[in-house]
């Protein structure tokens, strides 16, 4: 949810006394969506700072990113973009990884020569984000409504991977996948 419509839904209530549904549907929401921005004592931070954190591709240059980051704390889009163009000029870059659970909705499938979507079963995203952020069942799906569906997302991947084991599993069909691709 972008911090602009979390403070229209938060001023439509708390100043003009609206409800829900008639906020939704002045903003030509989701009630699910005013609900969720009402439960938010704070801005909402970025969806990916939001996500849990598991174990990525990227973790041996975390020190690296985080450098850049230190260096350029505003890290624009543009940047990013710059930076990718960077890395594809150079030798041995066989590929990159944005990994990034709304890449569709920020407009990154335009940097993107593949993209992969990754499909966990509810019941075992929902035992996951319970271990690893404290989440209940709302929360999980207030989350999930601020996103593209996952049929549309699944619908407009190049690839989609089942993430129903483990994570070496995973990296298995990943591994797989770039060498089918031929990365």
């Amino acid at each position: 949810m972008k911090v602009a419509l979390w403070a229209e839904i938060r001023r439509l209530s708390e100043i003009e006394k609206l409800s829900g549904w008639a906020i939704a549907r002045r903003l030509h929401c989701s009630r699910h969506t005013v609900a969720a921005a009402l439960k938010l004592e704070q801005p909402p931070s970025s969806p990916a700072a939001q996500r849990a954190r598991r174990a990525s591709v990227l973790d041996p240059y975390v020190e690296q990113i985080k450098k850049l980051l230190a260096k350029s704390p505003d890290l624009s889009a543009v940047r990013i973009r710059e930076e990718i163009a960077q890395a594809r000029r150079r030798d041995g870059v066989r590929f990159i990884v944005l990994d990034a659970a709304v890449m569709l909705e920020a407009g990154w499938n335009d940097v993107s020569d593949k993209l992969i979507f990754v499909d966990t079963p509810r019941a075992l995203r929902l035992e996951r984000v319970r271990k690893k952020r404290g989440w209940s069942e709302v929360d999980l799906q207030a989350r999930e409504n601020l996103q593209m569906p996952l049929d549309e997302k699944r619908r407009r991947a190049d690839a989609a991977l089942d993430n129903a084991s483990t994570l070496d599993a995973l990296h298995a069909k990943v591994a797989a996948l770039v060498q089918r691709w031929g990365l």
